[in-house]
C-alpha cells in the first residue's frame, strides 16, 4: 500500500509515511499503518492533526478494531478524505471516501473492492488506487 501511494501521488503535493508518525485523536493516539498528508505541513514533528489519507492493513486479531473502532475515531477528524483498510492475506478493501459538497461526510459503510482489476479514484489527491498494484505479489483468487 506505501509503495502504491508513493507511485502514484504527487511528491511536491503530499507527504506519504508508513508507521513513522502518529494521529492525534483528541486525547488518543493511533499509530496508522500509512499515512498521507499535504507536504505544506510542519515538518519535524512525530504526530499529525491533519492527514487526508489513512491506511490500516488488516490482521486476523485487528478487524473488529480497524473497521469499527479506528474507523470511527479516524472519520472524526476535519482533514481526513479517505480511510482505507486492506486485508493482507487475501485482495480486498474497504474504502471510506468523504463526500464533496456541503455535507463533507462519510458514509455509514464503506466500498469494498474485491477483484484484482478494481481500482478507485482518490479525487482530490490526484491519483488512482489500483488493487492489481497492491496485490501483484498474490497468488490470483477466483471471485
Amino acid at each position: 500500500m506505501f509503495g502504491a501511494l508513493i507511485r502514484s501521488l504527487d511528491p511536491s503535493r503530499w507527504s506519504v509515511t508508513a508507521t513513522d508518525l502518529a494521529v492525534e485523536i483528541g486525547e488518543d493516539i493511533r499509530y496508522p499503518d500509512v499515512m498521507v498528508e499535504a507536504q505544506d505541513q510542519p515538518g519535524g514533528e512525530r504526530s499529525s492533526r491533519t492527514p487526508v489519507l489513512l491506511v490500516e492493513v488488516l490482521s486476523p486479531s485487528s478487524l473488529a478494531l480497524d473497521l469499527h473502532v479506528k474507523a470511527a475515531e479516524y472519520l472524526s477528524l476535519p482533514s481526513l478524505e479517505y480511510y482505507i483498510v486492506a486485508a493482507q492475506d487475501e485482495t480486498r478493501v474497504w474504502i471510506w471516501r468523504r463526500s464533496s459538497g456541503e455535507a463533507r461526510a462519510f458514509p455509514a459503510e464503506p466500498a469494498e473492492l474485491d477483484t484484482i482489476d478494481a481500482e478507485r479514484d482518490l479525487g482530490r489527491l490526484g491519483a488512482s488506487l489500483a488493487l492489481a498494484g497492491i496485490y501483484r505479489f498474490l497468488p490470483r483468487q477466483s471471485h
